[in-house]
């Protein structure tokens, strides 16, 4: 069974943006996207999911540096270590207290049906809590990338100053001697 794919033409339809901004984030945010045997991108049904959150994360106003943090080294959206220990944490209470996420309790002869539900519990702990805090997440990094790049403008700003007054005082100082040298050809001493 093959997995639908989708050329570049018509995964940027469906995210409702230009080919070239397709490729542009593919580089800028490492996502890995599949190539065909003539090396022509193609994107999977998941691909294009994460698209439209990263087009929807820009809409907000998101820049791509923030962006890149969100994402893990293989281009799938990561989870902040953080909420994993909190999902650990809490399946682990609910193991020892014998109640599943629908206060059910495990019988002992439900041992896999219990590994399954605890899974299911976590995806969906991770995923609720990624949810509710991803927003405040995103305005805080995207409010520290700003910050960066504010202080980085104000240090070129006062490097420029400092370059310009620099060579504002060598010019000064090269008139000084070229009107020291007029005047000596102007009147010059004489010797005695």
């Amino acid at each position: 069974m093959t997995q639908e794919v989708y050329t570049i033409k018509d995964a940027a339809k469906q995210v409702h943006v230009q080919t070239h901004v397709l490729r542009y984030w593919e580089e800028e945010l490492g996502l890995s996207i599949g190539r065909n045997e003539q090396g022509h991108r193609y994107y999977t049904p998941e691909d294009v999911r994460l698209l439209e959150r990263i087009r929807g994360w820009k809409e907000q106003g998101l820049q791509l540096k923030a962006i890149r943090l969100m994402l893990s080294e293989d281009g799938k959206l990561s989870v902040p270590a953080e909420v994993v220990r909190q999902a650990q944490t809490m399946a682990a209470q609910i193991v020892e207290e014998g109640q599943g996420g629908n206060g059910e309790e495990f019988l002992p002869d439900e041992r896999e049906n219990k590994a399954a539900r605890l899974q299911l519990l976590l995806e969906n702990l991770v995923a609720k809590t990624v949810e509710e805090n991803s927003k405040m997440i995103l305005k805080e990094l995207d409010f520290q990338f700003r910050q960066l790049e504010e202080n980085a403008q104000a240090r070129e700003q006062k490097r420029q100053e400092r370059e310009e007054e620099h060579y504002r005082k060598l010019d000064e100082l090269i008139c000084q001697r070229g009107r020291r040298k007029d005047k000596r050809k102007k009147h010059p001493r004489t010797k005695f």
